[in-house]
């Protein structure tokens, strides 16, 4: 009896096991499915399986969000349903083809991730992307789409496309040369404006190194201003100095130099360049916008003849202005001579001449003669053309004091106190004596003007000069009326003039601050109207 009970109690245990086994498997089963419908269902792209006859069987909750249908509208319906009219009967080939076939994939898609079209329940088309892939289940195959609605993706692509295209054309209709160069200094890309300017084709330039786009030879060569350039080892060492550069530092500012195009004519440019740079930060090359400046250097010269001219004008006119001055010093040593000629032919006539006496009259009529030579050679350097800034080294002082050769006597002829108080000691200045000489003289005449009209009983004209840290200071100035706030802007002008018409060109002070500009230099002004005006020239002493 206790055998046969514990045999029972034994084979129960063993059958609840089996029972609790089960009962485990099952609920692990379905605790599966439901996490395999849970996935399904709440996924991010809409999943839809089919038989192969195509016909929907499963429809998860994004699918209906994006096609629109509920659950009801669209299981136990064709997948072509889901598919604009133009591709259904290409669909329906496929899977006629599916129903005799072995394997799924004589549906030619599984595998596949393709772009194409959805047709929402509205009527609306949007672009989908889908994956498919095939499962044996129960004997039966199911074949399952995930599919993503990228029309967002599609937007951001044609937007990018849109910025893309606008970005081109910029690049192509720009006037500027624009060239795109590797990390390396290969050329990847150029636009029109480039190719015209170096008269090559996209085949000629893209590939090849900046540095080969320069002249890299020593010698003369034709530039498209219609001169000749001057190629030295100099310029060369430099071009590869400042391609260098950018190839390694990634930038360059206003950079001046020679392109070479196909027929060997070098071309002025000036250059900008930036370093490009990837999502990572990454250098990736650089960008280059070059522009042709050959008009502009034809203008600048054409301009510097102009100055040139205009400044010859200006001295000549001042000169005119001081024909009185010029005239009394002359008047002195030839009244010197008269005299003298005058008494040795007294002498003679009353056979009074004496050897030692015309020993030293002779030398007196030498000394004044060479006094008038020295007063002839100054005007006749003054007069000069001059082109460019000679770098000599000036005493700035004795540039006023011969300025006085042509104005003392003016002066004094009116009645004008000069005080003059020229520092000792000062540094040196470097330029053109001749040209500063006609700055001052400028500014003296100017000042001669202003106290010869203002009415004032006392008429005074100041000159003094001093020293800075760095800088050697000229100031003039006068008492006379002084010049309206209103027309302090106006006064460097070309032509503009507060004189009376016929009384001046209104170049003076143009001119004399082009010319203190050239020597590096600045004009400055201060002035009240009813107590004067003062100029000072600021010019930067000599190292």
């Amino acid at each position: 009896m206790n055998k046969r009970t514990d045999k029972l109690t034994k084979v129960n245990k063993e059958l609840q096991l089996e029972i609790t086994d089960r009962k485990q498997a099952e609920e692990a089963l379905r605790k599966s499915e439901e996490k395999y419908h849970n996935l399904i269902e709440y996924a991010n792209d809409a999943i839809i399986s089919m038989n192969k006859e195509g016909i929907i069987i499963s429809f998860n909750k994004k699918g209906k969000e994006i096609l629109g249908y509920s659950s009801a509208e669209i299981l136990g319906k064709s997948i072509t349903l889901l598919s604009p009219e133009r591709d259904r009967e290409r669909e329906k080939k496929a899977f006629e083809k599916l129903k005799t076939a072995k394997t799924a994939n004589k549906l030619g898609l599984i595998g596949k991730t393709l772009e194409g079209k959805g047709l929402r329940k509205d009527g609306q088309e949007i672009p989908v992307e889908s994956s498919v892939f095939a499962l044996e289940v129960d004997g039966e195959l199911i074949i399952t789409s995930i599919m993503r609605d990228i029309t967002e993706r599609k937007q951001s692509e044609a937007e990018i496309r849109k910025i893309r295209d606008y970005l081109y054309n910029i690049i192509e209709s720009s006037l500027d040369c624009i060239i795109v160069s590797d990390s390396k200094g290969y050329l990847e890309r150029v636009n029109k404006s480039f190719l015209k300017l170096m008269d090559r084709t996209q085949e000629e330039v893209i590939g090849k190194h900046m540095t080969e786009l320069v002249p890299i030879d020593e010698g003369i060569y034709e530039s498209t201003t219609g001169e000749t350039v001057q190629i030295d080892k100099e310029f060369i060492n430099d071009s590869y100095t400042m391609i260098s550069r950018l190839v390694e530092e990634g930038k360059i500012s206003q950079w001046e130099s020679y392109f070479m195009r196909k027929d060997k004519k070098v071309i002025p440019t000036e250059s900008n360049s930036v370093y490009l740079y990837n999502e990572k930060g990454d250098k990736i090359g650089s960008l280059g916008i070059i522009r042709d400046i050959t008009e502009r250097r034809k203008a600048e010269k054409e301009l510097k003849e102009a100055t040139v001219q205009l400044v010859q004008s200006e001295k000549l006119s001042a000169l005119g202005e001081l024909t009185a001055g010029v005239a009394h010093e002359l008047n002195q040593p030839l009244n010197g001579i008269k005299i003298i000629s005058q008494s040795l032919l007294k002498d003679i006539e009353r056979k009074e001449l004496e050897e030692k006496d015309l020993e030293h009259d002779l030398n007196d009529v030498v000394n004044q003669v060479n006094k008038m030579a020295e007063i002839i050679d100054h005007m006749r350097i003054f007069t000069r053309r001059t082109e460019g800034v000679p770098s000599e080294t000036i005493e700035i002082n004795s540039v006023i004091k011969r300025a006085f050769i042509f104005l003392e006597q003016q002066l004094r002829n009116h009645n004008i106190e000069v005080v003059e108080d020229l520092g000792t000691e000062l540094p040196k200045v470097v330029g053109d004596p001749i040209r500063l000489e006609q700055v001052f003289l400028n500014l003296i005449s100017n000042a001669r003007n202003a106290v010869e009209d203002d009415g004032k009983e006392k008429r005074r004209i100041e000159i003094k000069t001093y020293a800075t840290n760095s800088s050697v200071v000229i100031g003039v100035k006068d008492n006379g009326d002084g010049i309206p706030e209103h027309i302090h802007e106006k006064i460097f002008q070309p032509f503009f003039t507060t004189k009376a018409p016929g009384k001046g060109t209104g170049l003076g002070l143009s001119v004399s601050s082009k010319i203190i500009e050239e020597h590096q230099g600045r004009m400055e002004l201060d002035s009240t109207v009813g107590e004067g005006t003062s100029f000072r020239v600021i010019l930067p002493a000599a190292e």
